[in-house]
């Protein structure tokens, strides 16, 4: 309920900087933005755009902002979705709710790319289709699975039907023969599950596993300066302040994620995956067995690493070290830690926009999707799950598949998704008839070519 108000000076000054020059503002994963995120983007760019001279246009006078994203998937965390605005909303968040209303044009976008080359021959039964003939099975599964509460859109793309069920049902692991379900327990898979305390504990068992062939473990405690970052537990009794956790651990070997965005341009985000290679302490110091020693550098190997090579004839290896957050509050808290997390698992929340298949860093995920309730606090969730995989043959399923979690349900939603599926597809309708072969390919070109000149 923080009022909007504009930065102190220093701040204010800094961020006019980086902002000199927009153009255009991408703004990727739509569903997990709030309301207040949003309304709070919005006002810092009417402080920001242009020295503050357009402060009196939305946006700050922005000339192009461009929404990706799928209301099907995850919803932003203590945040109400764009769509929906709570009574008690404060400032930034009817700000957010009030701009995303006044938005016109939309397109839909219907063609699939991540499922596009879909060749799960070798994994689903000739059943299904014929030998050696393309199947779509997972994509229009997919496809059901999001759009059957739509209004309209059910029409088009169809039902989930038992068959379908069945279907998803032989990807359990369970099921699978042994040398197909070995490659779902291997270095290049990733486990999936809703909930951080499963996650936590599925990798401590890992690490377990890996300790145990005498590859020493360094335990890594945050430097923590304030009341906030010290008083921000969940319910498993872990801290995260700044997306950096209190504690963690790491080992040689072992599969980490980055959890801040360090050089994006490099491939160094949040969310890039990697392993460790080496732990680096300088000047003689050493790991001490309460954590309080942070090692210097992470060694980390990166296949999504474009920077410039750090050691000669590695170019994928990159040192990371302990990073700091800097909170925004009158105490001036802050953390130092290293942003690294290990990764045998994720939840669900963090896979989001991730790929797994053939010719990516994760080749194989494994999913427990979790209890039925789950699409309760995490709506979504199932749906974000098994559309991480390019093809049917790099996922399994690690619980029991209830049909009544996939079967369309008698009477509507709670979420409001489909009520906005329809307001959208209906504006996607008018903008093309306002704009006709606006979706042609050569329209891009000459968008980019327009910006170019700007």
């Amino acid at each position: 309920y923080k009022p909007l108000k504009a930065p102190d000076h220093a701040r204010l000054s800094r961020l006019q900087r980086e902002l000199q020059g927009l153009l255009c503002l991408c703004l990727d994963e739509r569903s997990m933005v709030g309301t207040v995120t949003f309304g709070w983007l919005e006002f810092l760019l009417r402080v920001g755009m242009y020295s503050g001279c357009c402060a009196d246009e939305s946006y700050g006078g922005l000339k192009i902002l461009l929404l990706f994203g799928d209301d099907g998937q995850l919803p932003p965390v203590f945040e109400s979705r764009l769509f929906q605005l709570r009574r008690e909303a404060s400032e930034a968040g009817k700000n957010g709710a009030f701009h995303y209303r006044a938005i016109r044009d939309c397109i839909f976008l219907t063609d699939v790319v991540r499922q596009r080359d879909d060749q799960e021959c070798y994994s689903c039964s000739e059943r299904w289709h014929a030998p050696g003939e393309k199947c779509s099975k997972l994509r229009d599964f997919l496809l059901k699975l999001r759009y059957q509460k739509s209004p309209g859109l059910a029409e088009r793309y169809g039902r989930i039907t038992e068959e379908d069920v069945e279907w998803l049902r032989e990807r359990q692991v369970l099921q699978l023969p042994k040398p197909e379900a070995a490659k779902f327990a291997s270095s290049k898979a990733l486990f999936i599950h809703p909930r951080r305390l499963t996650v936590s504990n599925y990798n401590r068992k890992e690490l377990l596993k890996l300790s145990a062939g005498c590859i020493p473990v360094v335990k890594c405690l945050a430097k923590d300066t304030g009341p906030c970052c010290r008083g921000t537990m969940d319910s498993n009794g872990e801290s995260e302040y700044g997306q950096m956790p209190r504690l963690t651990y790491l080992c040689r070997g072992a599969p980490v994620m980055l959890t801040n965005n360090l050089c994006p341009q490099w491939g160094l985000f949040n969310g890039s995956m990697g392993s460790v290679v080496d732990i680096f302490y300088a000047n003689g110091r050493k790991p001490s067995r309460n954590g309080k020693e942070l090692p210097d550098c992470v060694f980390m190997h990166l296949d999504g690493y474009t920077g410039p090579e750090v050691i000669p004839g590695h170019p994928k290896i990159v040192p990371i070290g302990p990073n700091v957050f800097q909170g925004h509050c009158a105490h001036a808290c802050h953390r130092t830690q290293l942003p690294i997390r290990m990764c045998w698992a994720i939840t669900v929340h963090k896979s989001q926009g991730m790929t797994v298949g053939p010719n990516n860093a994760v080749e194989y995920l494994l999913v427990d999707l979790g209890e039925k309730k789950t699409e309760q606090w995490a709506p979504g969730a199932a749906f974000v799950q098994l559309s991480r995989v390019s093809d049917i043959g790099s996922l399994a399923l690690d619980s029991a598949v209830d049909e009544d979690r996939f079967l369309p349900r008698v009477g509507p939603t709670r979420n409001g998704v489909p009520e906005e599926d329809r307001r959208l597809y209906t504006m996607h309708l008018r903008t093309l008839d306002q704009n006709p072969g606006c979706t042609d390919p050569s329209q891009f070109e000459e968008l980019k070519q327009y910006l170019f000149n700007l």
